[in-house]
């Protein structure tokens, strides 16, 4: 009974990572525009959010108010959190 568990959860796990992939094998080209190496970049190195609420989608509760946050370039960011169930209901 443990092992079918087992399974189910990686098996879960599998199916999250293959439609991530999936996803970002699909995705359009990056425009002119925004590929590293355009003249935006070496104008404006960096990105910035000021005043952002960060909120899970369908509720109202904030999970981070006010956010700023400056990344420079060649900063890298993770952001990371406990995995959670999600339901179909």
């Amino acid at each position: 009974m443990y092992a079918y568990k087992d399974l189910v959860e990686l098996a879960g796990l599998t199916t999250r990572i293959y439609t991530l992939l999936s996803t970002l094998h699909n995705l359009p080209p990056i425009p002119n525009f925004l590929h590293p190496k355009s003249i935006e970049e070496k104008e404006h190195p960096h990105i910035s959010l000021q005043g952002v609420s960060v909120r899970p989608p369908k509720t109202e509760q904030s999970l981070v108010s006010p956010l700023d946050l400056r990344i420079q370039s060649g900063e890298h960011l993770m952001i990371t959190g406990p995995v959670r169930a999600l339901s179909l209901a």
